[in-house]
């Protein structure tokens, strides 16, 4: 509901669907509903649903509800996108695809258990789970759980149950509709998970202060999130800036472009390019390079990034990094071949190795470590090497890397090589960035004097 920014909870669609049947049809509704109970809800929702594909209004309900519905609060769609890039499962009870739409992603429903198996296994990219179906109007599948034959099958469907005892194993992220655990499904569900399998994993049930805290589960543990329903997207981003840290712990990250960088006083440290200090200018064909790169359909392809020192070669690649799609996490690494040799692809990856010049054998052995990693993963990775400049001799950076191979990986490093298609003097090379251009400098100067200034003076206060 906060990320479609809509009032659209399970209860309300069933009222919503209520006022399209006729009087008559509407008080045998109400009084199945009853006094709202789960049991109540549910058996309103066969007799709803079943009418209005009587009356052919279904596919127009559906299309005006469920259908409907997109993200639309940025903030809350941040925070998802973080958790979707640390490469954490996302299942939900819901019928819509918000989910879809803010990660880029595809889904995988309870009726195909062993896709769900190889997505929680890693052996396949991430996908959204739908534990109770979905409505893809574009795609043509409905296959939603909201009614009570269709509640009653899923507890005895194999594939069902077959995802209840992955559940158990595994966890994950479950995003519930209004009222969560008051939602006769998602209810049901954990109840079912909880009875019949003797599920013992911990889950977390969020919950705004000062709101009552339904009954739950003994393995729900309730948290509050913050005072205020607009306190959940803050709340979740700091979540997803500690799964990404915990996913890379291993002392891999250099410079991570998603965690907020330390606050610095001294002029030296806001030039540092992860401190972002002025607002980033430029470069945009510089970008476009980059993301051709990022989407040729080569499972692991390495490039290099050639400038002369503060031109802006690692502000590139950090503003472009931040604004990947939701599937791919970028970093700049530390040359760490023991590290990266038990590192466990989550997610397709982008990594950056500055500075390659005198730790050409450290540099080597890491990437040899990546490319046993990711070879054996269904993930791709993205390598780009940063450096000031390129020459034609033995002592080249470059020459020097090749060497540090053995023969064998020596041809396979060279296989993974991009071939940049832009029609340039450098096709094929490593992409040079040059200086600035006019117009570019004076938008660079003035953003930021339009940081500095303001500091300049309340120093001089």
């Amino acid at each position: 509901m906060t990320l479609g920014t809509h009032q659209n909870s399970w209860s309300a669609w069933l009222w919503s669907g209520r006022n399209r049947l006729s009087p008559k049809l509407q008080n045998v509704f109400d009084s199945k509903t009853g006094a709202s109970s789960a049991h109540e809800l549910i058996e309103a929702a066969t007799f709803l649903l079943n009418e209005l594909k009587r009356g052919g209004k279904y596919s127009a309900f559906m299309d005006e509800t469920i259908g409907a519905l997109h993200p639309a609060d940025p903030l809350m769609m941040s925070a998802i996108q973080k958790i979707w890039r640390a490469g954490d499962l996302l299942s939900t009870t819901n019928y819509d695809m918000l989910l879809e739409e803010t990660v880029s992603s595809d889904y995988v429903t309870y009726g195909r258990p062993g896709e769900i198996l190889s997505v929680i296994r890693g052996e396949c990219p991430n996908r959204i789970i739908h534990l109770h179906g979905v409505y893809d109007m574009a795609g043509g599948t409905d296959n939603i759980i909201a009614d009570g034959e269709q509640y009653r099958d899923i507890l005895e469907n194999a594939g069902a149950q077959f995802i209840q005892n992955l559940l158990s194993t595994y966890p994950i992220i479950i995003v519930g509709c209004g009222g969560t655990v008051n939602d006769p499904n998602l209810a049901g569900f954990m109840q079912f998970m909880l009875d019949k399998l003797g599920v013992t994993v911990p889950y977390f049930y969020l919950f705004r202060e000062g709101d009552s805290v339904p009954p739950l589960p003994s393995n729900v543990i309730p948290i509050c999130y913050g005072q205020q329903f607009s306190d959940l997207p803050a709340f979740l981003d700091e979540l997803a800036i500690y799964r990404l840290r915990s996913r890379t712990e291993r002392g891999l990250i250099l410079i991570d472009p998603y965690v907020p960088s330390r606050r610095v006083s001294s002029a030296f440290g806001r030039m540092h390019f992860a401190n972002r200090f002025s607002k980033f200018t430029g470069r945009q064909d510089e970008r476009k390079r980059l993301d051709r790169f990022l989407h040729s359909n080569d499972h692991i392809l390495w490039w290099g990034i050639l400038g002369e020192g503060g031109i802006g070669k690692s502000r590139l690649l950090l503003e472009w990094m931040r604004d990947l799609p939701p599937h791919w996490y970028g970093f700049f690494a530390r040359k760490s071949p023991m590290q990266f040799a038990s590192f466990v692809p989550f997610t397709d990856t982008v990594i950056v190795l500055d500075y390659i010049l005198g730790e050409e054998e450290q540099s080597a052995r890491t990437v040899e470590a990546l490319l046993a990693q990711f070879d054996a993963s269904p993930y791709q990775l993205r390598l780009l090497f940063v450096e000031r400049r390129q020459s034609n001799d033995a002592e080249d950076w470059l020459s020097k890397l090749y060497k540090q191979f053995s023969p064998t990986d020596r041809i396979q490093f060279e296989a993974y090589r991009y071939l940049d298609d832009a029609s340039s003097a450098d096709t094929a090379e490593l992409m040079r960035i040059n200086a600035l251009t006019e117009s570019e400098e004076v938008s660079y100067i003035q953003e930021y004097l339009r940081v500095y200034v303001p500091l300049f003076l309340s120093a001089s206060d």
